[in-house]
């Protein structure tokens, strides 16, 4: 993405500050995404997520 907007970023309406920006966006999801923290962290916020819904019901049940 960072890429075609670098090659032609007067098409995009793009300012070379602008554009620094979306480097540095584009290297913080690619490192993330590289890395596995994207998914580690889209996995520890459902698990947080599920807990609040449920709060304690879930562990009172034995099955669980």
């Amino acid at each position: 993405m960072f890429r075609k907007v670098e090659s032609n970023f007067d098409k995009y309406n793009m300012r070379k500050r602008m554009l620094t920006k979306l480097r540095k966006f584009c290297d913080k999801i690619y490192s993330g995404v590289m890395n596995g923290t994207l998914f580690m962290r889209l996995l520890d916020d459902l698990r947080n997520d599920i807990r609040m819904d449920i709060g304690d019901t879930m562990f009172k049940n034995k099955t669980f």
